[in-house]
């Protein structure tokens, strides 16, 4: 019994197994994923290198109180207290009154040296003091050698010289008018120099290749390279000066000259100083795109004609000269006695019929420009004949003179130069008036008077980079 009860328990142990390693064939097993660890738990996981930076320890500062003591005595002071090794140079002498509170060693240094014509260097652990020496420097200086000059000389000469037998007679009268405009920025970089340099410095100015040797102290050598950095940098810049100009006819109601109280060109005034009796000057703000509407404005007060628009460009603070004329000639002779025999020479006098202006820019820290402008108008009104048959020009010149501040791309107008002119007209029937000897019935000559203004506009643009 007890056999049998044992022989059925295994049979049923047996038969659970099997049935159990059934199920488990037939359902897979399906695993959940596993949930990510916490964010604690990662950045428990990162290992990170901390960088440890060094902490530099702050510099020693020093006060130091001294009455007229020893530099000698200063610099063993600082040398013990620094722990640096200080070599004085023999030729170190002075004395020294200083009161210096928590200042560095460079600092101290250079309060105590500067004032006696001294100074250091360091190397390591060493600090070598010794006096000032004269250093040599080459600076260049891109800029053209070339003097600036222009000129204008218009003469007039009446009358003639003789000579006979060691005597000399003369009977001349002249009349010149000289315009000249000269730059040299060279002689003014090298009075600029001297005025720098201290009287032991040295200086050697090549202008061909625009190199300066400069011998001197290492502080006026500091100085001479900023007054050259300023000079190259202003000088470089270019202004563009575009000149029209222009003469009016004026109409019988403008003869007095044009009404600019009349011309309105939108927002922009008229800004007006006299400079003489005769002539005006008026500085205007005009768009780059207005000058068509100021034409516009003009040509209801009389006839404009453009007789010349020049450009020109030129470095800052150099002259410019603009020349709308003509070359005339007149002869001037001369009678000389040699030996009972008269001899006559003739020799040629050139005159400049027209327009000569110089105009010198010079731009400002503040982007305006200065304009210089001298324009001279020369022109020949008739002939002189001397006693001795000499004839000579009869020249009408008119000049003014203006210095005027205007923004970049302002116009500035100069007026009032009024003039007269008679014209004559000669109407008749046609063929009629061509018959020999009866042609004159049939036409007539109307000489009228015209009166002209000349107008001169100047309008400078600031030249960028490589416009």
């Amino acid at each position: 019994m007890r056999n049998s009860s044992l022989i059925l328990l295994i049979f049923f142990i047996v038969i659970g197994c099997t049935s159990a390693r059934t199920i488990e064939n037939k359902v897979p097993i399906i695993s959940n994923p596993v949930p990510p660890p916490p964010v604690e738990e990662k950045l428990e996981a990162l290992t990170i290198s901390a960088v440890e930076e060094e902490i530099k320890e702050p510099e020693k500062l020093y006060s130091l109180s001294f009455r007229e003591a020893d530099i000698h005595e200063i610099l063993t002071v600082l040398a013990r207290e620094s722990r640096l090794n200080i070599v004085v140079d023999p030729d170190v002498t002075g004395k020294v009154t200083v009161d210096l509170k928590e200042v560095t060693l460079a600092r101290a240094l250079d309060c105590l040296l500067t004032p006696l014509g001294l100074a250091y260097k360091r190397d390591g652990n060493v600090i070598r003091v010794s006096p000032v020496r004269m250093q040599t420097r080459i600076f260049t200086l891109n800029y053209l050698t070339t003097k600036r000059v222009g000129k204008s000389v218009t003469s007039g000469t009446t009358g003639g010289r003789e000579e006979a037998e060691g005597q000399t007679s003369n009977n001349v009268s002249s009349v010149t008018v000289t315009t000249s405009d000269t730059a040299d920025l060279w002689k003014e970089i090298e009075e600029g120099l001297k005025s720098i340099s201290s009287p032991e410095g040295r200086l050697v100015i090549n202008k061909i290749s625009g190199s300066i040797l400069a011998t001197d102290f290492p502080q006026n050598l500091a100085r001479i390279a900023e007054f050259l950095e300023t000079i190259e940098g202003s000088a470089q810049r270019q202004v563009m000066i575009e000149t029209r100009i222009i003469e009016v006819t004026l109409s019988d109601e403008y003869q007095m000259g044009l009404n600019w109280a009349a011309v309105e060109i939108g927002d922009f005034p008229i800004l007006s100083q006299t400079l003489g009796s005769a002539s005006t000057i008026f500085q205007m703000g005009i768009s780059r795109g207005d000058f068509s509407a100021f034409l516009d404005a003009m040509s209801k007060q009389g006839k404009i004609d453009i007789l010349s628009s020049p450009k020109i460009s030129t470095l800052n603070n150099q002259p410019a000269i603009i020349k709308v004329a003509t070359e005339d000639v007149y002869w001037e002779s001369e009678t000389t006695y040699s030996e009972g025999v008269a001899r006559i020479s003739s020799t040629p006098r050139w005159i400049t019929i027209g327009i000569l202006m110089g105009v010198t820019p010079q731009i400002g820290s503040d982007g305006l420009i200065i304009m210089d402008i001298h324009p001279s108008v020369t022109e020949k009104t008739g002939e002189s004949v001397s006693a001795e048959g000499d004839i000579a020009p009869i020249l009408d010149v008119r000049e003014v003179n203006a210095m005027v501040k205007v923004m970049d791309g302002q116009t500035i107008i100069i007026a009032g130069l009024l003039q007269k002119r008679k014209q004559k007209e000669i109407t008749g029937v046609p063929f009629l008036e061509d018959v020999p000897l009866l042609g004159h019935l049939f036409k007539k000559t109307v000489e009228t008077e015209k009166k002209t203004e000349l107008i001169i506009t100047l309008t400078p643009r600031i030249v960028v980079g490589n416009e």
